[in-house]
């Protein structure tokens, strides 16, 4: 008996918390048995990982067909065509702009979807798009968010179909076994505290902020930031940061392939965003045992129970970022005590296998038949 195939569908600029989940949930498709696919317009990233983890993936054509409402319809039916060749018994479509045009390929292709939103932003920036969500329920979909906050968001908005949007958390693997990079590697002092801030480098990510707190917290403190990841920001901030005079306080490490082993080095963990789904990045610092300082938006306060494991804040008040910064940096038993909760919290919730079996139950009720 041949495996079930799903199908992943995404559309990707710069890699976040959204395409980690996605790989993270194809890796245990395939050990639950499952046949896991991931399409894709023409991605280095998943064209990388998805060899590495000996997963099939496969370019779509017509990108531009794909962004026009216009035109999307041209895009579902060849689409619907590519699902219908390959056996795909359910179409698992990632983001926004996926889930509505995954809706019209599944429904043409008569195959179950499943929806997942990963973030609220492109409701918020554009109001009149809920409509096209409504349109996917209305052909069958199963919205998922991964949030309470947003799920709450959404059915607010939608005003029907209620039943069919549901939330699965996001999870992570456990980090066991990782070996932290070495301070002097990253030529960071010795007795220096270490932040990290892990993410995409855009505008909503708010990352300058966390280089005002730091030019602040460093006349109090002995404090080293390190910022990982890429972005059409990194400029700016690099100026802002010479600007600042912070020198060898702050790293920009760029994107790294050893984020664990970074984030097992560091001691606390920051998150500056405007907006926010259920951030994988903060995710992944709860399991490395980190106290985490993050903005109150969306679902970050079901990661971070304020003053419990770490802080919360209002995004853009960097002054009260730079206060925890300083709090934590002067109190390492206070620290390691949030750390300590940070991986209680992310091993009893928040995993990737938890994760991955929520959806299989989520495939099950919608009809697809799993071994």
């Amino acid at each position: 008996m041949s495996a079930v195939t799903v199908l992943h569908f995404i559309e990707t600029g710069i890699p976040g918390g959204a395409e980690s989940m996605l790989i993270d949930l194809c890796r245990h498709q395939l050990a639950a048995g499952l046949r896991p696919m991931v399409a894709h317009f023409d991605h280095p990233y998943f064209l990388a990982r998805c060899r590495e983890i000996g997963v099939d993936s496969f370019r779509l054509p017509d990108r531009s067909r794909f962004k026009s409402n216009v035109t999307l319809p041209l895009f579902a039916t060849g689409f619907a065509h590519r699902i219908r060749q390959d056996g795909v018994r359910l179409l698992h479509s990632h983001l926004f702009g996926p889930i509505v045009g995954g809706a019209l390929a599944a429904f043409a292709a008569r195959v179950p979807h499943i929806g997942t939103l990963h973030d609220t932003h492109m409701i918020e920036d554009s109001p009149a798009r809920i409509w096209q969500l409504r349109l996917a329920l209305l052909l069958g979909t199963r919205l998922v968010t991964v949030s309470n906050e947003m799920r709450e968001f959404y059915r607010a908005r939608l005003k029907w179909g209620g039943n069919r949007t549901s939330c699965i958390h996001n999870g992570s693997e456990p980090l066991t076994g990782i070996d932290p990079v070495s301070r002097a590697a990253l030529s960071i002092p010795p007795d220096d505290t270490v932040a990290i801030l892990v993410g995409r480098l855009v505008a909503l990510k708010r990352v300058q902020d966390a280089l005002y707190a730091i030019h602040d917290a460093i006349q109090h403190c002995a404090v080293t930031l390190i910022i990982v990841g890429d972005g059409p920001e990194l400029p700016a901030l690099r100026a802002l940061s010479a600007q600042l005079g912070l020198g060898e306080k702050v790293k920009f490490l760029g994107a790294r392939r050893d984020v664990p082993s970074l984030l097992c080095a560091a001691d606390l963990f920051l998150q500056c965003s405007e907006t926010e789904g259920l951030s994988m990045s903060v995710i992944e610092a709860l399991h490395a045992g980190l106290a985490c300082v993050i903005t109150r938006v969306g679902g970050n306060p079901e990661l971070v129970r304020h003053e419990c494991n770490g802080a919360l804040y209002d995004v853009g008040d960097w002054m009260t970022l730079s206060s925890w910064i300083r709090n934590l940096a002067t109190n390492s038993a206070r620290r390691q005590l949030m750390g300590k909760r940070s991986r209680e919290l992310a091993l009893g919730e928040y995993t990737a296998s938890a994760c991955s079996q929520a959806y299989l139950s989520l495939y099950r009720s919608a009809g697809l038949a799993l071994p």
